[in-house]
C-alpha cells in the first residue's frame, strides 16, 4: 500500500526498498526471535529463492543473502537480509528499476539459520536414519518451535518503506511504523499491523466504496488517496501510526 501512494505522489518509481521484522520487544538468546505467526512460513522466508528486480533485470537469488545492518529508531542496531516478500509488487512495477523485500531481525539471528538452511536442516528430502526416513524439515520446525516460543508474547513491529523517483532531481518518500505489542487487549504489534488494514479493506468492500473488481493487489487500492486515507485513518485510531517523510536525502 505504502509503494502505491508512493505512485501516487511521485508519478513514477524505479527504487523500492521495504525493511519489516516483527520481534520480541525483550530477546531471549541464542535466537533472539519469538514466532507472531506461522513458523513453517518463518522457515519458508529462510528457505524459499529470493525474487526481486536489481538493476532492472527480475532474478531469484539465495534467501538470507543482501545481509547488512541499519539503525531503527527506537530499537537500536537490527540486520537485514533478502526474503521474498514483495508479493505482487513485481508484477505492479515491472519497470521499476530496484526493489527488494528484507527482513529485520537481531544481529546474528541470520548467521545461524543460514547455517541451518546450508546444512540441509530446512530440505524436504527424506534421509535414511537407521532404517527409517526422516525430513530434516520436520525434525527442524519441532525443535524449533520451542526455541523461537521462549519469552512473553510482547513484541514489537517494525516498518521501513523507502521509494524513490529517477525523475530528474533524486527525491523520494519513506514511511516507517513502529508500533507494539497491546497489552490491554493482548493483541500481537504483528496482528496489529496486519489485521486492522485487512478488516480496512473488507470494511470497504462491504461499503461498495472499493470501486476495484477481481483480484485487487493492496498497491492498487493505495493509489486511490480516499480509500488510502481511509486505512491510515482506522489505524490511527487503534494508535497504529504511519509515518510519512518526504523528500528521501
Amino acid at each position: 500500500m505504502c509503494v502505491g501512494d508512493a505512485l501516487r505522489r511521485l508519478g513514477s518509481i524505479s527504487r523500492v526498498w521495504i525493511y519489516v521484522g516483527g520481534l520480541p520487544q525483550k530477546p531471549v538468546p541464542p535466537l533472539n526471535y519469538r514466532i507472531v505467526f506461522s513458523l513453517e512460513d518463518v522457515v519458508n522466508e529462510y528457505s524459499r529463492p529470493v525474487n526481486i528486480i536489481d538493476n532492472g533485470e527480475r532474478k531469484k537469488v539465495e534467501p538470507l543473502s543482501g545481509r547488512g545492518f541499519l539503525n531503527f529508531p527506537g530499537v537500536g542496531k537490527l540486520e537485514y537480509f533478502l526474503t521474498d516478500g514483495l508479493g505482487s509488487l513485481p508484477q505492479s512495477f515491472p519497470r521499476v528499476r530496484d526493489m527488494y523485500e528484507l527482513t529485520l531481525r537481531y544481529p546474528g539471528h541470520a548467521d545461524m539459520m543460514n547455517a541451518l538452511r546450508v546444512l540441509g536442516f530446512f530440505d524436504r528430502r527424506k534421509l535414511p536414519v537407521n532404517g527409517s526416513e526422516l525430513e530434516p524439515r520436520r525434525v527442524s520446525l519441532a525443535l524449533l518451535k520451542d526455541a523461537m516460543s521462549m519469552g512473553g508474547p510482547e513484541d514489537l513491529l517494525a516498518l521501513r518503506v523507502e521509494v524513490e523517483t529517477g525523475a530528474g532531481r533524486r527525491c523520494g518518500i519513506t514511511y516507517q511504523v513502529l508500533d507494539y505489542y497491546d497489552s490491554r487487549r493482548k493483541v500481537s504489534a504483528m496482528a496489529r499491523t496486519t489485521a486492522y488494514p485487512c478488516t480496512s479493506v473488507a470494511l470497504l468492500v462491504g461499503m461498495r466504496k472499493l470501486g476495484l473488481h477481481g483480484v485487487v493487489p493492496p498497491e492498487k487500492i493505495a493509489q486511490d488517496q480516499n480509500l488510502f486515507d481511509y486505512v491510515l485513518s482506522r489505524l490511527r485510531d487503534r494508535r497504529v501510526k504511519v509515518r510519512i517523510k518526504s523528500p528521501l536525502n
